[in-house]
Parts: C-alpha cells; structure tokens; sequence
C-alpha cells in the first residue's frame, strides 16, 4: 500500500511517501497513492477515516501550535514540525502517524463496502461546476427575506466567472449514508422556485433533472427478490385490493408500513370501506417486511449493527422494527441511486456526448445538456437507469432551465 502523506499535515515543502517500510520525499503526489491530507482525492484518507469514524491522527503539540498560532498567527498546517521537534521525536511521531494511516486504510479495505464506497466518491468528484445566471440569481437574493434561504441564494454566487463553486459532498454526515453538502453551493436545500438560477453553459441548451420514480418501494421490493413493476403503487393497489385504492391511498399505506407513519390519515383517506391496520399489514407483506428484519436482527444482535443490501454498515439509533426497516431501505436507496447515476453517466461519457452532470439531489441528477446531444441523452436515460443486481428503474426527465447566450 502506497500512502502519502500531504506537505499540510507536516508543514514540509515536500509530501512524505510510504511504501513497504522505505519512506521518501516528493514534490507531487503519486496517482496510485492513498493520501492523508487532501480530501480532494478520490483516495483520500482522510474521508476513509471519517467514513470510519474513526478519529484522524495529527502531528502536533498543543504547546507548541498555541505559540505558532498566539505569536505568529500561524496556521497549524504551516507549522515545520520537523524543525520544531527533536529529531528522534518528530521521527517516532512519523511513525505512530504512518501506523495509524495502515491501520485505518486495512480495516477500510477489509469491509465489504469498500469498493461501492470508492465508487460513488469517484462519481460526485467528477461533477462538475454548474452555470448561473448572476441576474436572476441577483434578483431572487434581492426579493429574499427568509435568513436561511438568502445564505443558500448566496452560496451559488459565482467566484470570478460564472460557474458556482464545485459542490463537495458528504457521504458519511448522516447514519444511513444519505448526501448533505460540505461546501459550495446548498444544492440540497434549494427551493424548487430558485432553481432557475442553474442555467446551461451551451447556447440554446438545457439543464434537465433526471428523477428515479418511486425509488424507496421500488428498491424494497426489489432487494427481497420480488418483482416491481413501473408504477409500484399502482402494482400494490391491483394486487391486494382490486385497485380499489387510488394510487394516493396506495402512498400513504406505504409511509405507514414501512416508515411507521401514523396510521390516522389512512385511516381517514380510505373510509369504513378497508380496517387501516389490515391494509398496512398486507403492504408489510407486500414488500417482505418480515424478510427484511429476518436478516437485519441476527446481524444486529451480534454486532449491535447490520449491513443494508449493498453492504454499507448501518449502526442504528433505534432497534424498533419501524426504524430498522426504515434505515435498511432508505440506505439501500442511496446506495441504489449512486451507483444507478455512475452507470448513466458512463454511459453518457462512453458516447462522448456533451451532457455535463452537474448536482446530485438524493434520487435525482442534474444534467446541463447541449441541444445537438438532447435526442442522445433521452435515447440512453428514457427507458431507465440499470443498477446491477436490482434491474431497470424508470426514471422521469424534465427540464429546469434554459441554455446561455
């Protein structure tokens, strides 16, 4: 295993790289190398470590960074430890650093996760910059009153040109792996009316967003080895009850078995004519419900954690079934959609067509479009996203934006 050891952590004008026991300096940092300190890299330690949840180790003395940062102002990541410390101290401090790092990097490539996880983190760094129109953008902050939705405006401002910031994602912020934003533009928690401020980068191009339809459900009953069709709801409705539910009363009966939602609403949605705590148990069956926690309880009972159908790891706040199903089927929706959005955009890139992914947003993906490539984008991503080992997943497409000048 190759690691590297950014210039940052040491305050050096060199990397340090390891390899085998030999230790050496580098002005560049080696493509195939695992890297503590640039969270930038695909292969970045310092993300595994956190995906891990495990605490990162550091080069440092509190008595020393106190004087470096009281009477220099000086950033800890500009202190020269190897001048600062004793020789042989700064040589063991190397040391315990790099045995961590191998430490850390071994139990990551022991977990059955490990390749997704890489995957997916090479998918989001390969987004790119989005456009904006900096005169809409302007007149939605101008109009804004709201605090939180002003910062959010505000985060798409464009920095010299007129690309926003690069969105940098968080893959192990929330328990079951679902995406928040670390910086750049608040993608996650735009309103739907501002998201006109996304334009094209192409003349007369388009920004389309691309939805997975009914991705939970879909996801769930799928992962039992059932088969879905390309309206779950309305599948559901046909099979237990005659279609008899609308495809509304299908949706709610659904939150309710799987989410553990109140049954009320269900209750007064579908009237006298069905017993609300039937229809909920017919919809637990429905998506193998009791298949689901079969195989999450041993798993949990032996190491208080259990893995979802793609193998992350899931240690839960709560082990009442609810929740449980609830984490199994949300992570493994995350998973789903990850991987499905790799695949598209492989697919798009093997093409050479000039359809730039530009935001994640949960089940949904952004695509800044040029008009010579629209017929190709739909020809590829119209009849669904495949995610190996699940199948096809219809997916809806619709425009957000329009192209630049």
């Amino acid at each position: 295993m190759l690691i590297c050891v950014h210039s940052n952590i040491i305050g050096t004008s060199k990397n340090l790289v390891y390899s085998s026991g030999e230790y050496t300096w580098s002005n560049s940092i080696p493509s195939d190398a695992w890297v503590y300190g640039d969270r930038t890299a695909v292969k970045s330690l310092d993300v595994l470590l956190e995906f891990l949840n495990v605490k990162p180790p550091v080069v440092s003395c509190d008595a020393h960074v106190k004087s470096f940062q009281s009477l220099l102002g000086t950033k800890v990541s500009q202190i020269p430890w190897h001048a600062v410390l004793p020789k042989e101290k700064f040589n063991n401090t190397i040391k315990g650093l790099i045995s961590d790092l191998e430490d850390g990097l071994e139990r990551f490539l022991s977990d059955q996760y490990h390749g997704n996880f890489i995957c997916q983190r090479e998918f989001l760094l390969g987004l790119s910059r989005a456009s904006i129109d900096v005169a809409m953008l302007n007149e939605f902050i101008e109009k804004e009153k709201n605090q939180t939705i002003l910062s959010t405006l505000n985060s798409f401002r464009p920095l010299g040109d007129t690309f926003a910031q690069r969105c940098v994602y968080n893959q192990s912020s929330t328990l079951t792996g679902r995406l928040t934003v670390n910086s750049g533009p608040q993608v996650l928690i735009l309103p739907k009316r501002h998201k006109q401020v996304i334009k094209s980068r192409f003349k007369d191009g388009k920004v389309y967003q691309v939805d997975f339809v009914s991705l939970e459900p879909r996801v769930a009953r799928l992962s039992t080895g059932q088969y879905a069709s390309d309206d779950v709801y309305l599948q559901l409705s046909k099979e237990l009850f005659d279609s008899r539910l609308t495809r509304e009363q299908c949706k709610i009966a659904v939150l309710c078995a799987l989410y553990g939602a109140s049954k009320f609403k269900l209750s007064k949605m579908i009237g006298a004519d069905h017993n609300a705590t039937a229809v909920i148990k017919k919809v637990q069956n429905f998506f193998g419900v009791n298949d689901i926690l079969s195989t999450i309880r041993p798993e949990l009972k032996k190491d208080s954690s259990f893995r979802n159908y793609f193998g992350r790891k899931i240690s839960p706040d709560r082990n009442d079934d609810s929740a449980l199903v609830n984490y199994f089927i949300q992570s493994s929706a995350v998973d789903a959609a990850m991987i499905g959005f790799s695949q598209a955009v492989k697919k798009i890139n093997k093409k050479f067509l000039k359809c730039v992914p530009i935001f994640v947003i949960h089940d949904a993906i952004l695509f800044d479009v040029h008009p010579d490539h629209k017929k190709s984008f739909f020809d590829i991503l119209s009849k669904g996203i495949s995610i190996p080992t699940l199948g096809e997943f219809p997916v809806t497409i619709s425009a957000i934006a329009d192209g630049g000048e």
